[in-house]
């Protein structure tokens, strides 16, 4: 790992300037390998661009951001129009079991652990994040950083009906369905929301304090700030230093230690009332294909060609479970931060 004393440098979170350490970061994602310094603080944790660079939008080309959600118009069937009403309904009360553990029908499309079938963000599913965050099918709910909207548009076909998100570097705002994206920042908005979400957006921004200052403006009385974020200080941070993936430089502006996070949560009028660890195996294979100088956009890649790609299938398996284990450990390398509005 390139490192070097920085003493004179404090750090952008607690201002500590004893002990830090400054390492030089490239760009893999797209493979670019620019290089770009990066402070860790000595006290606190926290790792941190030492220079945002002038023009950071350039590292986020059209693709980044997915595509913007389309209404497609289908043929008016009465068949169709049936199945798609009786998909609805089984999907509804599917979620309404696993948010509120009522309803003996909607038990039968969930696993043992009582876990929707399908799920698109893995272990732990994000019904039992909302069930921690107290909200219902009614609660105002905000995505901060929301990209295309999927999340949003998959929480509107679960039932939940008021959600809004926001992303400064959208293309345009759009509304559809219940579902009403902004292009802005969020010092921006008007609340009240019962609960704000940052999923993996939060460490794109240039203002850690500032951004959790403005969600809880936007809560109302004792409503939680939900952030998900990669966690350095962790395993795969000691284990692949400057090739680890959660880095991404330069788009990850600051990467926290649970240490950082509370101090940042007290400063902001909130209470860190969990962490949830929630790394997989994508923290392994990336960083394998960093050390060995493949970026994550590449055609070796396995994000690109998992059946071509440098890995086994046993390969990916183990990644699976050392990451479950690491997890129950609390040392992966992601994780999610509950914060409750004092």
């Amino acid at each position: 790992m390139d490192n070097r004393s920085a003493p004179s440098d404090p750090c952008g979170i607690c201002s500590n300037t004893g002990g830090n350490r400054v390492h030089e970061v490239r760009e893999m994602q797209y493979g670019t390998r620019e290089r770009f310094d990066y402070l860790e603080c000595g006290a606190c944790g926290c790792l941190q661009i030492g220079e945002v660079p002038e023009d950071l939008g350039k590292y986020y080309p059209p693709d980044y951001h997915g595509s913007p959600a389309v209404d497609t118009p289908t043929p008016f069937s009465l068949r169709l129009r049936y199945r798609q009403w009786k998909e609805k309904w089984v999907r509804h009360r599917k979620a309404r079991y696993c948010l509120t553990g009522k309803g003996s029908l909607g038990k039968r499309f969930v696993d043992k652990y009582g876990r929707p079938v399908a799920s698109i963000f893995g272990d732990p599913d994000y019904f039992e994040w909302l069930k921690r965050c107290g909200v219902s099918f009614s609660s105002r709910i905000l995505d901060v950083g929301c990209a295309d909207g999927g999340f949003l548009r998959t929480l509107r076909g679960d039932g939940f009906r008021h959600l809004t998100g926001v992303d400064p570097f959208i293309p345009e705002g759009w509304t559809r369905e219940g579902v009403r994206v902004i292009k802005a920042d969020l010092s921006e908005l008007e609340g009240p929301f019962d609960l704000v979400m940052f999923h993996h957006s939060f460490e794109h921004m240039a203002d850690p304090l500032a951004v959790l200052g403005n969600a809880h403006r936007l809560l109302g009385n004792r409503r939680y700030a939900l952030v998900r974020i990669p966690v350095t200080g962790s395993h795969s941070w000691r284990e692949y230093g400057t090739d680890w993936v959660g880095i991404d430089a330069p788009r990850h502006l600051f990467l926290h230690t649970p240490k950082s996070m509370r101090w940042l949560a007290d400063r902001a009028g909130f209470q860190l009332e969990a962490i949830q660890y929630d790394s997989t195996e994508f923290g392994f294979w990336a960083s394998e294909q960093y050390r060995q100088d493949i970026p994550l956009r590449d055609g070796r890649s396995h994000l690109e060609n998992p059946g071509g790609s440098i890995f086994t299938p046993e390969q990916i398996d183990s990644f699976r479970e050392r990451a479950r284990e690491l997890n129950r450990e609390n040392d992966g390398d992601q994780a999610c931060f509950y914060l409750q509005k004092k």
